[in-house]
């Protein structure tokens, strides 16, 4: 009897301790409490308390404790809206800075001559895809990555700045090893963990999460099912696919690897996201696909 009634104390402990951190979690997170699910909590940057870390490593969710009042609002990861949506990553195409492998976030540079051949041949095999909507950083290099498919396709460009890339700072244009002999200390704080911590005058990757997954909100809202094509960058993405396949955001790193006009395809199910694809460059001409760069 004495531990059946210290177990069921357990229990109850267990089940307040989970209820209080699932409140806070909810009045913190922006969108309703129906949209969490372990993926976007894992990899969205956010401390998660142990009671609902246990439950997530389980592979046990939260939506069966989500209140009926807050499950009828919605937002980008309510599965109710997404069963039959996908999303097209697409990178943008080579630059300068892509092909000699210096950080390149808020400048602005254009393709390279085979960044335009790699746009024209992404164009040329997917302009009859039926694509309900295009959606594409405000940079120039995404710009002209995706004009010859909307051209093509007759779409128009949806320009977001939440897509834009992770801004360097004071690293802009400079390569890994000048940055490490200028900026030694940040630059170990950033390598160990580029969630929480930042390029020098720069931004942290979960605010590149943050930014992008209110885009992804907005394309859920407005598309419950069909493809949509996203046109950014290689943070970005690996930031994205990091939030929403449950992967922490401080090693987007050294977790995927997203080359130059290289597709990703995430296909939202009932039990969350999916990568259906990664690294998909089957679209370019052989020249291309072995062209080296970062």
């Amino acid at each position: 009897m004495p531990d059946t009634w210290f177990l069921a104390l357990a229990a109850l402990f267990d089940i307040v301790t989970q209820f209080v951190a699932r409140e806070q979690l909810i009045a913190n997170y922006p969108g309703s409490a129906a949209s969490i699910c372990p993926a976007v909590l894992v990899g969205s940057g956010l401390r998660l308390p142990q009671g609902i870390q246990t439950r997530l490593s389980q592979g046990r969710g939260l939506l069966d404790q989500v209140p009926t009042s807050a499950a009828s609002s919605t937002h980008a990861f309510n599965t109710r809206f997404s069963m039959s949506l996908s999303l097209y990553l697409l990178r943008h195409g080579e630059t300068e800075a892509s092909y000699t492998g210096g950080y390149c976030g808020r400048s602005d540079p254009d393709l390279t001559p085979t960044g335009y051949q790699m746009a024209e041949d992404f164009a040329k095999a997917y302009q009859s895809h039926p694509f309900q909507a295009v959606y594409v950083s405000p940079m120039l290099r995404t710009r002209m990555t995706a004009r010859p498919l909307c051209r093509a396709a007759g779409l128009e460009m949806r320009i977001r700045e939440g897509l834009r890339e992770l801004d360097f700072g004071d690293w802009e244009g400079k390569s890994p090893e000048q940055v490490n002999r200028e900026h030694a200390a940040d630059y170990l704080r950033w390598i160990a963990d580029a969630g929480w911590n930042a390029p020098t005058g720069g931004e942290r990757g979960i605010d590149v999460s943050r930014r992008a997954l209110e885009v992804l909100d907005e394309m859920q809202r407005e598309h419950k099912d069909g493809d949509v094509l996203v046109v950014a960058h290689k943070a970005t993405i690996r930031i994205l696919l990091c939030a929403l396949l449950g992967i922490d955001v401080g090693g987007y790193r050294d977790r995927i690897g997203i080359s130059v006009a290289s597709l990703a395809v995430i296909e939202f199910h009932a039990n969350g996201p999916r990568l259906a694809r990664l690294g998909d460059r089957a679209h370019l001409r052989t020249e291309l696909r072995q062209r080296p760069g970062t």
